[in-house]
């Protein structure tokens, strides 16, 4: 893996940890096996540069990730469980430790970074925008299909944060079953 790889995964790492106030730069050049030289070479604007790319990244691969299994699943209300499943199974793995990769570096910086704060709602756009289409294909008309795909985004972030709070997992499994429910 290649060092600017290596540095967006250690921060995006850091930001579902720590946040941005608490991400140490010299902690993610220690995760990265970076060294300041080179995190510079590739993020010339410094941590900024680089959270934003990582929520970017992420964001992009967590959408694709989404699109596959919306396309792959019998309905948008299966692939919600498939979706969901994974971030039970992150929270339990990570003993409650990761957040949102994209949640919580939103929250933490809306009103401060705006080139994260707009990453991130980009991100969120983007899967509201991947369910919608799937609901369509299910037959929805396109505003309902964007209301039901808004609440489930949120509904995600929301049980998210609680479950991680709590260290309770059935804030996302009982989210879930209603978010099926609604998108059935």
């Amino acid at each position: 893996m290649d060092t600017r790889t290596r540095l967006i995964e250690a921060m995006s790492t850091s930001l579902r940890k720590r946040g941005y106030g608490s991400t140490a730069m010299k902690d993610v050049l220690v995760e990265a096996h970076a060294t300041a030289g080179s995190m510079y070479h590739h993020f010339p604007d410094g941590k900024e540069q680089l959270a934003l790319t990582a929520v970017s990244e992420v964001g992009r691969t967590s959408t694709e990730g989404l699109i596959a299994i919306i396309d792959s699943s019998p309905s948008v209300a299966d692939a919600t469980a498939a979706f969901y499943g994974a971030l039970m199974e992150d929270m339990e793995s990570s003993e409650f430790r990761y957040g949102c990769p994209i949640g919580v570096p939103s929250t933490e910086v809306a009103f401060v970074l705006d080139g994260v704060r707009a990453a991130s709602s980009d991100v969120f756009s983007s899967w509201v925008d991947a369910i919608a289409t799937g609901l369509e294909r299910e037959g929805w008309n396109r505003g309902d299909a964007e209301r039901g795909a808004r609440f489930a985004v949120s509904a995600y972030e929301g049980a998210s944060t609680l479950a991680r709070a709590t260290h309770d997992t059935s804030y996302i499994s009982d989210t879930l079953e209603f978010v099926r429910n609604v998108l059935r």
